[in-house]
């Protein structure tokens, strides 16, 4: 940071030293209420404090950060959104996964959102190695851009990809919104294996995916659709009895 002194008319430039704090080495998990990354700081999931869970009323707040968001670069680490609601904007770096093999990055968005605004300096899932993965089951990821997938480092390519995933039942409401996307758009990352149904891109996109406007959602499964009619038809049932 830059400071200017007035002295006897002449302005003098000082150099003055900003020390950035990792918001994630003071957190302790689940996070259950607001916890802010303010403006040059950063999160950076390390060894010691490497998972962590965002529960129903928690809420991780990075909007007018200006450090770094990394999980899976020194050690292995995930994020899991489970009811809680994480919000990253005006960071410097999005990075998940970096460096080796063994060092990965789960964003594990079983329910709530995850929404990342406009105005970052890079994003980065799966890089130099690693595995970055954001996995997408009844919660809503919300991203101006894709990020960078799959990138190469240092002669190492990383592994980086969306999972849709859905529970025993075949049911899954989440979806995936990526401005300026369209349904090609996803089918391509479907068939390039950037886009996997329950760990797996076998198949056809159709079978599992529609799309509406920028909006990817799962197509709920045969067997859930059948549940769903069961249940329509026996509630009819109960009404007709009723008015006899």
């Amino acid at each position: 940071m830059k400071k200017i002194v007035y002295a006897a008319g002449v302005a003098v430039l000082l150099q003055a030293s900003a020390h950035a704090a990792n918001i994630a080495a003071s957190t302790s998990s689940p996070i259950t209420t607001t916890v802010t990354v303010g403006a040059g700081d950063s999160w950076e999931q390390n060894a010691g404090y490497e998972h962590f869970t965002v529960n129903a009323g928690g809420f991780l707040d990075a909007t007018d950060s200006t450090g770094r968001f990394r999980i899976g670069v020194a050690t292995t680490g995930s994020l899991t959104i489970d009811g809680g609601a994480v919000n990253i904007g005006t960071t410097d770096t999005i990075l998940l996964g970096n460096g080796s093999a063994t060092r990965s990055a789960l964003i594990d968005v079983v329910s709530g959102s995850l929404n990342v605004e406009a105005g970052f300096n890079q994003f980065f899932l799966g890089r130099q190695g690693s595995t970055g993965i954001i996995r997408i089951e009844d919660g809503t990821v919300t991203l101006p851009e894709l990020p960078q997938l799959d990138v190469i480092n240092s002669g190492k390519e990383g592994i980086g990809y969306f999972d849709f995933t859905t529970a025993l039942d075949g049911t899954g409401t989440g979806s995936l919104t990526v401005t300026g996307l369209v349904e090609q758009d996803y089918i391509d990352m479907f068939d390039g294996d950037d886009l996997y149904y329950n760990g797996s891109n076998a198949g056809n996109f159709s079978d599992y995916f529609e799309v509406t406007g920028s909006t990817l959602s799962v197509i709920p499964e045969p067997a859930t659709l059948g549940l769903v009619a069961a249940f329509g038809a026996g509630i009819l049932f109960i009404r007709r009895r009723f008015m006899i």
